[in-house]
């Protein structure tokens, strides 16, 4: 159901906006994590705080990262090198 619903919405994406095309590798990768991170929060995320907590932080640094990246509508690079703007 996750793998459905995020290939719909990537259709979606990639219908409104042909210029940027995420690849397969990464967008199977990304759906990966998230289906990862569910199984996580059903198995641990029961009465644990520190799961909760760490799972948070990764949640907030992970917006803020890819809300600058569509922001910046790819002037941005998620990298290891310098950051540069144009």
């Amino acid at each position: 159901m996750y793998m459905i619903a995020g290939l719909c919405m990537l259709k979606l994406y990639q219908t409104r906006h042909p210029d940027i095309n995420a690849s397969a590798y990464a967008a199977y990768a990304s759906f990966a994590l998230v289906i990862t991170l569910t199984v996580l929060g059903v198995v641990f995320g029961k009465n644990d705080v520190w799961f909760w907590v760490i799972f948070s932080a990764i949640h907030i640094l992970a917006s803020l990262a890819l809300s600058t990246q569509i922001y910046y509508m790819g002037r941005f690079k998620i990298g290891k090198s310098p950051v540069i703007l144009y």
